[in-house]
């Protein structure tokens, strides 16, 4: 860069990257050295108080320019074939925006150098760089996002040399700990509740079906998809041949980096040991796998695939194994959902999630190994350690067998009366790290620093996507500037068709798909690989879902982030003083603990560097003062927090604060000095104190989001429109019908604001104006209000919503809860077609209408539909099974439907969920109806019985998983109910998939016993103990006039009175 004239941007064209890499070091040492001049220059002078920001921005720029100019010496060029995109797209093009950055900022340190030499030098008029306010938040805006890149990680994307070299290794597989050996049979702890009666049944029925069976377990690391597969594989052993064909037997472990032809050939020494004394004579993997199948071809076989990974590796595979009729079942595990899926698409299969122990069985698991024997409760002196480390293992087999151990080496060391310290309690385990490590080594390049960035968390957090959503775009963690954004899989998402915060929700479902985040809730995925791309570009993450990472993922993310000077979290600070020098600056502080070390650590480092803090619980201590360079400030349930340090965050110029939290904290008030963050985007301050909004907030010309959920806050100000950005305004309360919300609003709103978010505002006491200064926020996209029945009946304000849904154009959204039986038919009367053609999900909860509104037929984006009718017509069915796009229905049926619902195979083709709400659900499926249909929802009441007014053709449901019933325990012994359970249950055993039937919360494991020709009989019986059968038994033998054997399977109680209460909302009752 000349020193006296202005710089021109740098052409890249022909460079490759270590020569753009030197072009912008040369750069970056010229716009230093002049900053560092400047600094000097005005070191001791009086600025004016405008330009105090000005000067801080300068001081900020030297720091981060020579952080980030040492960085790129030290930084490794990736050259593992695997980094390519890297090497190639990434990094060129984060060097080229460098290079750009320098250039302006050389510009404008020029142009200010130009201005001093005209002008004034007296003190008073001396101009500082960077003083146009403007200009300052533009710089403010892109120095962050261009250092902040996922490229400055580029060492944490590769995984370690002698990992992939280990990991490449075939070895076949082993025993699991808990499975029964010859050497020494054990029970396997939970095997029925982690199997399922029914999934064993059927995959080990062969009367049924003789085609090939595959059965994938899928689960995170540890839940014990190998001890189950191992238990099936040695049940079907024992009952040996069938239709007079040996059975053939083999098992093999697949593993991430797997020597396809070692693998086959381990699997045909099993089969065949002939063929597997000369290997040498198959050179070929096409010729093993063919040598496989010939050997298998008339033989009825079992096989045991364990840990699959890859897609690719099941195609190969799979070919070895030929699709005969003679019973022959495959059973594969994995760590990844859809490839679980893909495994069972070429088969007749079976996905089942391995979900982990209940409390009895964890505790069974623990006390047994680690002290030796069946007990109840562990020592006094190790109770709480047990309860902390039950808590902790969340019911994995693995994390709990190895603390079981653990603490089994302690009580050997320990004093029988000594009480164990809970501090002492290891955070990570060695087998549990070597355990986790390939899910971490495995995931795609651009994954793993987002992956790192969630070792932030608290423990046991409990969190909806938009937190890590808002997190990783101000963060900049994400590369979307080029063609692609990374691959999953053999997915490429191309930006050109997709919006950045679809990008990052694509990324989440990867993070859910490898069972690294999981949700605390069932979460719906697709059943089969090929729906898997349309699943994660067209359907937004579960409404309300809360996701949570398992506690030793979380340490060990937070163990890998120390080691990386990625991140340093309370727990893992005495590992950081021994690791690299990246630690020495910090970027990510993580306080979730109290920890001795927490003050030393503090006193010892640069914070200056410091761009992400999250600060939680009891910690105490912190001098928020010395973070003056934060990006993210996340003080989420902090206990410590003040008013006045609320305050201090504000005055000690954070002028680069993009994200701060303050939910669930005692602060009771937003000081007037938060106007100071100059370039603050989003404001949580939900579940907090606070009662007022100050003025001030006006002056935050980018915050985008606002968050004010259940604080003390009912009155919203007139100039809350007047923030020009505001872009999501959060009022609600935790639930529909909660005091703690926003209950009036202010009539002036501004023609100019760019709202798109309003949720969940109560307009149930406004009036027809504030209503109708509503259809003001013309760019609305998201509307979530609460509506009373006065309102309802009031024809000036049904005429004030109706003109406001006639003018949001861009509408994507509406949800309107109301009083239980309100009278909405006022918004059947809207036009059709409707402006906002964009409309995707419509919802009205509580109130009614007297059918369908025809306006539905016009909107051809309608993916979502919640609504409550009295009668549902012909043409009300008809208008429904037309909506293409629709993929989740909630139903409510006033009246008991006077003629049956016949669903047909034309209509709800892309429907995945359905929920019907009628006392008497008289719904007949037909063949091949609902062919995507996951989950089916049926809420029941009392009524007149009827044998024919039943759901009926459960059986054309191809793809439903999951069947929930619901009534209210007062009418268990109602003839309507005992009638749809009973036909419910019938169907779901006749069914082909292994549905999960779960009525009134808890899943039914009542069996139904069929003899050929002799119809069904039902086993009513619910037990408490289910080792004492005799007595059901016997009802069997009489009901069937069978001697056969009969596996009678013990079920819990069908309700729980307490959450099965008289007044449950929503059961539909007699008097509806």
């Amino acid at each position: 860069m000349d020193e006296d004239g202005p710089a021109s941007y740098v052409s890249m064209g022909g460079l490759n990257t270590e020569q753009i890499k030197e072009v912008v070091l040369e750069q970056m040492k010229g716009v230093i050295g002049r900053i560092s001049k400047l600094l000097l220059r005005y070191h001791g002078r009086r600025v004016r108080s405008t330009d105090s920001v000005s000067l801080l921005f300068l001081r900020f720029l030297e720091v981060e320019l020579s952080d980030l100019s040492e960085l790129l010496r030290e930084l490794p060029l990736p050259d593992r074939d695997g980094s390519y995109y890297i090497k190639s797209v990434i990094m060129p093009d984060w060097l080229e925006k460098q290079s750009n950055l320098a250039t302006d900022l050389w510009n404008e340190l020029y142009n200010h150098k130009q201005a001093g030499a005209i002008g004034c030098f007296c003190r008073t008029t001396t101009r500082i760089p960077f003083s146009n306010l403007f200009q300052l938040k533009k710089f403010l805006q892109d120095v962050p996002s261009i250092v902040e890149s996922s490229c400055r990680y580029n060492h944490l994307l590769l995984a370690d040399d002698d990992e992939i070299t280990s990991s490449r290794m075939t070895s076949p597989l082993q025993p699991h700990p808990y499975v029964e050996t010859e050497a020494g049979r054990k029970p396997l702890v939970g095997v029925h509740g982690a199997l399922g009666h029914k999934v064993l049944r059927w995959f080990m029925d062969d009367h049924k079906c003789d085609t090939v069976k595959i059965i994938s377990m899928v689960g995170p690391v540890g839940v014990g998809k190998t001890a189950i597969a191992m238990e099936v594989y040695r049940r079907l052993q024992s009952r040996g041949s069938g239709k007079g064909n040996v059975l053939c037997c083999a098992t093999a472990k697949a593993s991430r980096w797997p020597d396809m032809k070692k693998l086959l050939l381990h699997i045909l020494s099993q089969i065949d040991e002939r063929a597997a004394l000369a290997p040498a004579s198959i050179d070929e993997l096409e010729q093993l796998i063919q040598k496989i199948s010939e050997c298998l071809q008339d033989r009825r076989y079992l096989i045991v695939i364990d840990d699959i990974w890859k897609i690719s590796d099941w195609d190969i595979i799979k070919k070895a194994f030929p699709r005969n009729n003679q019973g022959s079942r495959i059973v594969i595990t994995t760590r990844i959902r859809n490839t679980a899926c893909w495994c069972c698409s070429c088969f007749f299969g079976l996905v089942h999630e391995v979900k982990p122990l209940g409390e009895v069985d964890s505790k069974m698991l623990l006390f047994r190994k680690a002290f030796g024997c069946e007990v109840e409760h562990p020592p006094e002196n190790f109770r709480q350690v047990c309860t902390e480390i039950l808590r902790r293992c969340e019911g994995i087999p693995l994390f709990i067998d190895g603390m079981a151990g653990w603490l089994q080496e302690q009580q050997q060391e320990m004093q029988q009366n000594s009480y164990y310290n809970m501090e002492d309690v290891p955070q990570l385990l060695q087998i549990f790290e070597q355990a986790l490590s390939p899910t971490y080594d495995d995931l795609p390049h651009i994954m793993k620093v987002l992956v790192l960035s969630m070792s932030m968390l608290p423990e046991c957090y409990m969190f909806e996507t938009d937190t890590l959503q808002y997190k990783w775009e101000f963060e900049d963690l994400i590369e979307v500037n080029r063609h692609y954004v990374g691959q999953i899989e053999e997915i490429y998402i191309e930006i050109t068709d997709i919006q950045y915060l679809e990008v990052i929700e694509i990324l989440l479902y990867e993070l859910i798909n490898r069972n690294i985040i999981t949700p605390v809730a069932n979460w719906e995925g697709p059943t089969q690989r090929e729906d898997w791309v349309d699943f994660t570009l067209t359907h937004r993450l579960e409404e309300g879902c809360q996701y949570k990472v398992n506690y030793f993922m979380l340490q060990f993310l937070a163990s890998k982030s120390a080691d990386k000077g990625f991140a340093c979290t309370s727990g893992w600070l005495t590992s950081v003083e021994r690791l690299n020098k990246h630690n020495e600056k910090p970027r990510r502080i993580a306080l979730h603990r109290t920890d001795p070390d927490i003050e030393n650590f503090l006193n010892t480092r640069d914070l200056s560097h410091t761009r992400s803090l999250a600060i939680s619980g009891t910690v105490d201590g912190v001098a928020l003062e010395k973070f003056i360079h934060l990006i993210i400030l996340d003080l989420e349930g902090w206990q410590s927090l003040k008013d006045e340090d609320l305050s201090l965050i504000c005055n000690k110029g954070m002028f680069l604060l993009k994200y701060l939290s303050l939910r669930k904290t005692s602060v009771s008030r937003l000081p007037p000095e938060i106007r100071k963050l100059l370039v603050l985007h989003t404001l949580v301050a939900s579940h907090t104190q606070i009662s007022e909004l100050p003025i001030e907030v006006c002056e935050l010309q980018e915050l985008h989001s606002l968050d004010l959920r259940s604080t003390k806050i009912r009155h919203l100000p007139e100039y809350i429109w007047k923030v020009p950005s505001l872009e999501t305004l959060l009022v609600g309360g935790d639930r529909v019908y909660c005091d703690q919300t926003i209950s009036e609003l202010p009539e002036g709103t501004s023609d100019r604001t760019s709202l798109t978010t309003l949720d969940t505002v109560d307009l149930s006491e406004c009036s027809a104006g504030v209503v109708e200064s509503l259809s003001r926020l013309r760019l609305l996209k998201v509307l979530c209000i609460r509506w009373s029945f006065r309102q309802c009946t009031d024809p000036r304000v049904q005429e004030a919503l109706c003109s406001c849904i006639q003018r949001w154009e861009f509408l994507q959204s509406l949800t309107i809860h109301c009083g239980l039986g309100c009278p909405m038919e006022f918004l059947a009367c809207l036009t059709n077609p409707l402006p906002c053609r964009d409309l995707g999900k419509f919802k009205v909860t509580g109130g009614r209408f007297v059918s369908l509104p025809r306006w539905f037929q016009g909107l051809d984006r309608l993916t979502s539909i919640e609504i409550t009718v009295c009668r549902l017509e012909q043409e009300d069915v008809r208008i429904l099974t037309s909506m293409h796009p629709l993929k989740c229905l909630v139903l409510g049926l006033h009246f008991v439907p006077e003629q049956e619902i016949v669903i047909d195979r034309e209509g709800f083709r892309l429907l995945r969920r359905l929920s019907v709400c009628c006392r008497v659900p008289w719904l007949t499926f037909s063949q091949e109806a609902m062919p995507f249909l996951t989950y089916l929802e049926l809420k029941i009441g009392g009524g007149p019985g009827s044998e024919g007014r039943i759901p009926s053709g459960l059986g054309n449901l191809g793809r439903l998983w999951e069947l929930a019933l619901y009534y209210n325990a007062w009418y268990t012994n109602n003839t309507n109910v005992k009638n749809i359970v009973d036909a419910v249950r019938k169907g779901v055993a006749e069914h082909h998939n292994t549905i999960n039937l779960v009525i009134n919360g808890i899943e039914d494991e009542e069996e139904y016993v069929q003899e050929a020709g002799d119809g069904v009989a039902v086993i009513n019986r619910i037990q408490e103990n289910s080792e004492n059968h005799q007595e059901a038994e016997e009802d069997v033998v009489r009901a069937t006039g069978s001697q056969s054997e009969i596996e009678i399977v013990g079920a819990p109680k069908l309700y729980d009175e307490s959450t099965a209460s008289q007044d449950s909302r929503w059961y539909p009752e007699d008097g509806h």
